[in-house]
């Protein structure tokens, strides 16, 4: 297959892992999500260690403003020789849920000591690990990198509850519907 075709095709399964499963899942915390290259300078968009990028801050605007290197991916599948669909959709969703992490962790450290007594004991009373360390106000970008990287691997092999971040997630949305 072509690096058109295969870019093509990974934009497809961007808009359709998007449509049907990022923002249903932002969509009870008030957020939505927006694929845009502008966003970042050539300089990050370049940067080789990086196939997906997450606009830090844009969350707070209740947008979460990502871009995806789909050249890269589409060399990879090539030389890899596995350009299936299972593989382009797997990616795409690995890519947009590490995104996700990334920007409800920058939200909810956010709010950390902000005065929300509930949201501060839920944050307290998580195990010792790297979701408390980064919620209440650590700041380490591998750290970070991990933890969003096993929310999108759990949630795309459907094993979420695995995922500290995800059981946040739902801890949290229980407590805003009481």
């Amino acid at each position: 297959m072509d690096k058109t075709a295969i870019i093509q095709q990974l934009r497809e399964w961007n808009d359709a892992v998007l449509s049907a499963q990022a923002r249903p899942f932002l969509e009870p915390f008030g957020l939505t999500m927006r694929f845009d290259a502008d966003a970042f300078d050539e300089d990050e968009r370049r940067d080789s260690d990086c196939i997906a990028l997450y606009k830090g801050g844009s969350v707070f605007e209740k947008e979460i403003i990502y871009w995806i290197d789909y050249e890269t991916i589409a060399e990879y599948f090539i030389r890899e020789d596995d350009c299936s669909q299972n593989a382009y959709k797997e990616q795409m969703h690995i890519n947009i849920f590490h995104v996700i992490g990334s920007a409800l962790v920058e939200m909810f450290s956010d709010w950390y000591g902000q005065g929300d007594e509930t949201f501060d004991a839920s944050a307290d009373n998580l195990p010792e690990g790297p979701l408390r360390s980064l919620l209440r106000g650590g700041s380490d970008p591998k750290l970070l990198s991990a933890l969003s990287e096993e929310f999108a691997t759990c949630h795309q092999e459907d094993h979420g509850q695995e995922s500290p971040l995800y059981r946040f997630c739902l801890q949290y949305q229980k407590q805003c519907l009481m």
